[in-house]
């Protein structure tokens, strides 16, 4: 850490590390899988009147099951991200750049190398002296997929409610989320992509929907029980965002070519979870989900139904950024 003035400072760090910004919707260090987003690179963390400033440039380490994992210049991930609390309103703000230079990169039909830009802003906080609490992110992107131009974006609206039940502390919340899809295959790109998001946070503990092609209507409740117990309880319904893409998941990975059907319903997912913090860092979860695709007849998802069961202990550091929490548990 430089000091420059009592209000005025910034942090230097180098080589390899995880990435976490914001909400991590798009940029988080993916602590539910076995390994997780590391990357090789440089990032300095400015602290200047009341906000937060993180130009950073990193290059995405590749896993290599047989030998030592290496970065490589064929994925870059570079931009700035920004947070401060907004003094004329009781919310939080967010604001950012994410840049991403990746070759090869396809999407429905157009390839080539990608060179993706995303601009951004989150709003966050509590209603007055409520007991609502919001939050609203935002994002737009554009660039090039080889000769095909990038025109693709995402918006998530959540609104909760914490009961007055001493003891307890029941959350309910309603969340929408949209990303959008491609409109028809080859030429210009409407794919969102959703860079590194931090899995199992969002849009379901199953990980077969991702935030590419998707509208999404979910809901849930959580409770506190005990101290550093909680218990929680999601339900998500899934739609394509256009019928001429295909079903993407938390990896990216295609799980279900458009193929030409029409449909738009996916499916609809059960989450059930228990969370106990043992430390600061030690966390024991478990839980069961249940995915339910639409009928078979419609050829819109998966086929068949899914359940998962969970039970994991994870040892982490305090996976937080600056004047952020950690995502609520979804």
């Amino acid at each position: 850490m430089i000091p420059f003035t009592k209000e005025a400072k910034v942090t230097l760090r180098g080589g390899r590390q995880e990435l976490l910004f914001g909400s991590q919707r798009l940029v988080g260090p993916g602590d539910f899988t076995q390994v997780p987003h590391t990357f090789d690179g440089a990032q300095a963390i400015g602290q200047i009147g009341g906000w937060t400033v993180t130009p950073f440039w990193t290059q995405a380490v590749i896993v290599d099951k047989y030998n030592i994992n290496t970065s490589s210049t064929d994925h870059q991930l570079f931009g700035i991200y920004s947070s401060a609390p907004a003094h004329l309103l009781p919310l939080n703000l967010d604001l950012y750049y994410l840049g991403a230079d990746n070759t090869p990169a396809a999407f429905n039909g157009t390839s080539g190398r990608e060179r993706r830009h995303t601009l951004g802003l989150r709003m966050y906080g509590k209603i007055g002296e409520t007991n609502w609490d919001f939050d609203l992110e935002g994002a737009g992107q554009f660039g090039t997929v080889g000769s095909g131009n990038i025109s693709a974006g995402m918006f998530t609206a959540v609104l909760g409610y914490t009961l007055p039940v001493k003891d307890l502390s029941p959350r309910a919340y309603l969340e929408f989320d949209y990303a959008s899809g491609d409109k028809k295959p080859g030429g210009k790109v409407g794919t969102f992509n959703q860079l590194f998001p931090n899995g199992h946070s969002y849009l379901g503990y199953i990980d077969y929907i991702g935030r590419q092609n998707i509208i999404s209507s979910s809901g849930g409740i959580s409770v506190t029980p005990l101290r550093d117990l909680t218990l929680s309880l999601q339900q998500y319904f899934f739609w394509r965002a256009s019928v001429s893409d295909s079903i993407y998941n938390k990896s990216s990975a295609i799980i279900r070519a458009a193929n030409g059907t029409t449909a738009r319903y996916v499916g609809a997912e059960t989450d059930l979870l228990a969370t106990y913090n043992f430390t600061r860092h030690l966390q024991g979860y478990t839980g069961y989900s249940y995915f339910s695709p639409a009928d078979s007849s419609t050829r819109a998802g998966l086929t068949r139904p899914a359940t998962s069961s969970t039970r994991r202990f994870s040892i982490r550091s305090e996976k937080r950024s600056p004047r952020d929490s950690d995502p609520p548990e979804r």
